[in-house]
This record gives structure tokens, C-alpha cells and sequence, in this order.
């Protein structure tokens, strides 16, 4: 992957894909070790997604759960905003989100999960779905497809310091 993208791939970011691939066996140890699991969808982003015409009534209506799995809540959300939105557009609604569904799971009666716990879960699912344009590449995908992933799901991990969490 790295060798087909050669000079457009900075330092930077080759630096830190050898970060994240040395700390990824601690990483999946870490995530394992999560409590609170629940039914992922695991391709959660705006195309898997039929809405009500028009502002009309009716519930929204997640599709496509070929890839479905146990795992935290967060792991859907982190996928949805820092792998599929543009920096500009994360950066406006990520934390109002990450409010409101830490606001909604209260509301459903999940205790003894501070928002600041949920930050630190988003973290480190933003941290691991760095191996997503990984496996889009290793299916063959289009460059189309994990090259703007790869840039995306890098600038969440800086922006979000989710390499503090390897210590």
C-alpha cells in the first residue's frame, strides 16, 4: 500500500502507521478489554442509511449488516466520522454527537459510563480503524476508496492525540 502511493504519502504518516502497527496487538488487548458491548453494524456511514422522504414521519433505517459484530458502541460512530467525514466536517459535529449519544444511552438507562470514558473509547476505535484503508487496499478497493480514508482516519488520530493512549 505504502509503495503504490509513494512520494504522496508524507513522513509523517508512514511514521505513523509504524507507530500503530507496533502497538496493535496491545491495542486489540485494550478494546477487548472494554465493557458496555452491544451489536455493531460495522459499515455505518450516510450511504447505509434510508431516512424518511421530505422530512415525512418514519425512523430512520440502518441497511447493509453484512459486517455486523459485538464490540462498543463507539466503534460505529468512530467509523462513521473519522473514516468517512472530511476533517472540516468532523471537526464541527464530532463532539456535539459524541454528546448526544452519551446523553441518549443515559437516557436508556446506561450507569457508570462518564462521557470521559466514552471519549477515551472513541479514541481508541479511531486508533484502530486505522487498519481500515489497510484491509480496503488488501481487497484490492480503488485507491478512490482507502486513500481518502487513510488521510482522513490519520488527521482524527492527531487531532485526537489517540497515540497518548499507547503511553
Amino acid at each position: 500500500m505504502f509503495s503504490q502511493a509513494g512520494d504522496a504519502l508524507n513522513e509523517g504518516t508512514r511514521d505513523a502507521y509504524a507507530r500503530f502497527l507496533n502497538g496493535f496487538p496491545a491495542l486489540v488487548e485494550r478494546a477487548d478489554r472494554l465493557q458496555g458491548k452491544t451489536l455493531i453494524h460495522g459499515d455505518a456511514h450516510v450511504w447505509n442509511w434510508m431516512l424518511p422522504v421530505d422530512g415525512g414521519t418514519g425512523t430512520p433505517k440502518l441497511i447493509d449488516w453484512d459486517g455486523w459484530h459485538v464490540g462498543v458502541g463507539v466503534w460505529d460512530l468512530a467509523y462513521m466520522m473519522a473514516v468517512q467525514w472530511d476533517r472540516d466536517v468532523r471537526q464541527r459535529f464530532e463532539a456535539p454527537l459524541l454528546d448526544r449519544y452519551h446523553a441518549a444511552l443515559c437516557s436508556c438507562g446506561v450507569t457508570g459510563y462518564p462521557r470521559e470514558q466514552l471519549h477515551d473509547d472513541y479514541r481508541l476505535a479511531v486508533l484502530l480503524h486505522m487498519r481500515t484503508p489497510i484491509a480496503r487496499y488488501a481487497r484490492n478497493m480503488s485507491a478512490y476508496v482507502w486513500w481518502p480514508q487513510l488521510t482522513r482516519v490519520q488527521q482524527a488520530v492527531e487531532d485526537l492525540r489517540c497515540f497518548d493512549l499507547l503511553g
